[in-house]
């Protein structure tokens, strides 16, 4: 009985397997004392993007909207985001991170509600791996 369950488990994991990658999306509101406030979330192959609306009880609203992109190929995540303010001004960000050889890039570029940009680059590098000594 064990063994067949474990056979129909093994068939059930190929079949799923060979199945191709599907968008996944998810929709979330919610309401309070303050506002109403409602999250869309789109998921597929290598990204995901999430954008959110809210409203407040006096009318006014705002916007978020978050992108995360990965390539496997050339080891690099990026990042952006953007939101409007409840008084329509916006603010901006972008981050890509990339693998290399001998560490991590990340480059941060952000664009606040006045228009002042800020960008930072930084670099971290692995140390190189302690020599071995051939056992004799």
């Amino acid at each position: 009985m064990k063994f067949s369950r474990y056979i129909l488990a093994l068939a059930a994991l190929t079949v799923l397997a060979t199945l191709p990658v599907q968008a996944r999306n998810l929709t979330r509101s919610a309401s309070g004392p303050r506002g109403h406030a409602q999250s869309q979330i789109n998921r597929t192959h290598g990204a995901a993007t999430r954008t959110t609306t809210w409203t407040d009880n006096a009318g006014a609203s705002g916007s978020h909207t978050a992108t995360r992109t990965v390539d496997a190929t050339t080891q690099t995540l990026t990042k952006e985001s953007g939101t409007t303010l409840r008084d329509g001004r916006t603010t901006s960000r972008q981050a890509t991170t990339t693998r290399t050889e001998s560490g991590v890039d990340r480059t941060v570029t952000a664009t606040g509600p006045n228009g002042t940009t800020v960008s930072r680059e930084a670099s971290v590098t692995r140390p190189s791996p302690a020599p071995t000594n051939p056992t004799p």
